[in-house]
Order: structure tokens, then C-alpha cells, then sequence
């Protein structure tokens, strides 16, 4: 047979493939069809995890900002509470108001934490005093609640260390009220999984006087 009917051969050939042909055919398909599919997820999971890394950033910067403008220009008292855990409960920064009245403005961030981070959040509120006690520390937490201004939602963990470090009424050590240098925070961020953790330092303009407990700051402004 010559060279032209094996072409005519080929060209008339109508058998099409066979099914070891096709079974082949098919496996490859579905090989090249998977890898785009993990390729496509793989991408799609790093974009997510990105995006939310930065909204976790975004909020606990946010968070910051708002810390660091109230407490930077804070001109008289700092109080710094904690719970048993070590969180920190309440950080209240303390003005005189500028009525001349002798009276105190305190603004409050209240930590209210839930078992679920979900429901843990930053609450601030504010209002004015003649007196600093407990009373005033109860008054701004019940503020904060009942107003609900939430700062920022999602938080795991808040901790406070103050320069010096501050000693309450409840330590073996007797409470002391102390001359600020400065203000470390310390927050983490959860949302779906995903952990934030961020650090701030407040360095004070002011001469600002701090303690763990409402009645040794009150002593310490007074005298």
C-alpha cells in the first residue's frame, strides 16, 4: 500500500476512540479541572485571611487612637483597674473641669467581658464629680453599660501596665498614688478564628497622677 492510501485510509476512518482512549482523556480532564479548583480556593482563603487581618488592624488601631487622644492630654489623675484575672477592668482618666467649680470630668473605658469574645467589648462613657471614690467608679461603669458606646467589640484580652507600677489598697503592699510617665496597652482582637494582637504606649504631656484604687487618687488630688 503507497503512501496515498494510507492518508485515504486515515482520512475515511470513522472508528473515533476508543474507551481506553476516552478513560485517559477523561482523567486528565478531571486532574487539570482540580487543580485550578485548589488553586482558585488556596487564593481565595489567602484573601480572606488578608482582608481580615486588616479589619482586625484597622479596629484595634481605631480603638487606640481614641485611647491615646483622651489620655495624652489628660491634665490631673489616671486610675487603673483590674479584675481578678488580671484584665484590666476600668482605665478612668480624670480632668478638672474648667469651670473653676473644683469639680472632676472622668472619662471611663469600661471592659465588659463575656465568656464568649463575641459579647467582650471596650465601652466608654462620661460624666463630671465632685468627689473621687467608688461611688464615681460605679456611677461611669453603670454610664458605660446603659449608654452602650462601644469602642471596639471582639475583645479576648486587656491588659494595662502603668510607669510606675501601680499598687492597690487589695496588694500586700499599702496603696500608693504615683507621678505617670506612661501608659501601656496591651489588646487581642478575635473575630472567626483569627487573633489581633496590638500594643499601644501613652506617653503623658501633663503631670498625672495614678493609682489602682478611687480613694488613694482622691487622697493624693486633694493634698
Amino acid at each position: 500500500m503507497d503512501i496515498r492510501k494510507k492518508i485515504r485510509k486515515l482520512n475515511t476512518d470513522s472508528r473515533g476512540m476508543t474507551l481506553i482512549e476516552l478513560i485517559v482523556g477523561m482523567a486528565i480532564l478531571t486532574f487539570v479541572i482540580l487543580g485550578a479548583m485548589i488553586l482558585m480556593i488556596s487564593g481565595s482563603t489567602t484573601s480572606g485571611n488578608i482582608t481580615a487581618r486588616v479589619n482586625l488592624d484597622m479596629r484595634a488601631q481605631t480603638a487606640f487612637s481614641h485611647i491615646n487622644e483622651e489620655a495624652i492630654n489628660t491634665d490631673c489623675g489616671l486610675l487603673v483597674i483590674n479584675d481578678a484575672s488580671g484584665d484590666m477592668k476600668d482605665l478612668i482618666l480624670i480632668d478638672k473641669n474648667t469651670d473653676g467649680s473644683g469639680k472632676y470630668d472622668a472619662y471611663i473605658y469600661y471592659y465588659s467581658k463575656d465568656s464568649n469574645y463575641r459579647h467582650s467589648k471596650i465601652l466608654y462613657a462620661v460624666g463630671t464629680y465632685n468627689l473621687i471614690d467608688e461611688n464615681m467608679v460605679k456611677d461611669l461603669e453603670n454610664n458605660a453599660i446603659t449608654g452602650n458606646h462601644v469602642l471596639v467589640s471582639g475583645v479576648s484580652a486587656l491588659k494595662a501596665e502603668t510607669d510606675p507600677v501601680l499598687k492597690s489598697s487589695s496588694s500586700s503592699a499599702p496603696a500608693s498614688s504615683e507621678q505617670m510617665r506612661n501608659l501601656k496597652i496591651k489588646m487581642t482582637l478575635r473575630d472567626s478564628g483569627r487573633y489581633y494582637e496590638g500594643k499601644e504606649t501613652v506617653s503623658f504631656r501633663n503631670n498625672v497622677k495614678g493609682a489602682a484604687d478611687a480613694a488613694t487618687l482622691n487622697t493624693a488630688l486633694t493634698n
